[in-house]
């Protein structure tokens, strides 16, 4: 459900299953397709990846990142069993491990202005 100040509307989101057949350099990739109705604009995005699971977190992270933006936009919200919540798991996008820095980025800071301050004196 989404609700303004001025009225309420029933708002569809389905999620359709993978498929295979998004072409690209390597091959087919994966799309999960996506259909959101009950809102001023029907939108149809996909959720893409190189294979079905990542296909569909894509997507559900698109219609998180779409109803939020609509909501700011609006100045509505939406409710999910009478709680102001749109019934998504948030999903958190971050590197693996294997491709995240060593170091923590603070620490990379301090040991670059103290390069600086060195540079700067001599």
């Amino acid at each position: 459900m989404f609700a303004t100040k001025r009225k309420r509307r029933a708002v569809h989101i389905r999620i359709g299953q993978p498929v295979r057949d998004v072409p690209t350099v390597g091959g087919l990739d994966w799309r999960c397709p996506i259909s959101m109705t009950g809102l001023k604009k029907s939108r149809r995005p996909q959720g893409i990846g190189v294979d079905s699971l990542q296909a569909l977190i894509d997507a559900l992270k698109a219609v998180e990142v779409e109803i939020d933006a609509r909501a700011r936009s609006s100045g509505g919200r939406y409710e999910w069993l009478g709680a102001p919540w749109h019934g998504l798991p948030e999903i958190s996008l971050s590197l693996p491990a294997t491709l995240q820095s060593p170091r923590p980025a603070s620490r990379f800071r301090r040991k670059a202005g103290r390069k600086r301050r060195r540079g700067a004196a001599g």
